[in-house]
């Protein structure tokens, strides 16, 4: 089977998606697939800090330069994407993905990274820094994250996060 590209369908991958196997799956738990430097997942029990660099995965974000073959494993190092994207910071809690946000766009704006991830197939990592907020605000509690990170392109979609306090 051969799949058509798709340039506006931007989705963060989350745990009910199967593309990363049984790696980060956690059944029943939801949300996008964002992590800390050392692999290990963001949570409210690990926050991610202002800062601090963060890999986010999604799948759609179309061509890459230089091209890689449709179906086959990404190779290392990573390719980036041919397209530049914008991310959108929204420190609301629970906000929802917008492609802007009301609340202000902190910079930088765009990804440290956007490109495949080596060894998956269509999967795309997103390396980001975590904005200072300009306000305080409100603290991660098991139902609520306090910042929407969203990838905006041709399409957009995100994913809510928690992010702890800035340490002293």
């Amino acid at each position: 089977m051969e799949l058509s590209p798709v340039f506006d369908q931007i989705h963060v991958v989350d745990f009910f998606d199967t593309i990363l196997g049984g790696d980060m799956s956690q059944p029943g738990s939801g949300g996008g697939v964002v992590t800390h430097a050392d692999g290990s997942l963001v949570s409210f029990s690990k926050p991610a800090r202002p800062g601090e660099e963060l890999v986010m995965y999604a799948v759609g974000l179309g061509a890459t330069n230089p091209p890689v073959k449709t179906g086959a494993g990404s190779p290392a190092p990573p390719v980036p994407t041919a397209q530049t994207f914008s991310l959108n910071f929204d420190y609301r809690q629970n906000a929802l993905p917008a492609p802007s946000s009301a609340s202000p766009i902190f910079h930088p704006p765009s990804p440290v990274f956007a490109g495949l991830t080596p060894g998956f197939a269509g999967l795309y990592q997103i390396n980001f820094v975590v904005p200072a907020p300009a306000d305080r605000v409100a603290p991660c509690t098991d139902s609520a994250n306090n910042l929407t990170v969203t990838i905006a392109g041709a399409s957009f979609d995100g994913v809510a996060i928690c992010v702890g306090p800035v340490a002293q």
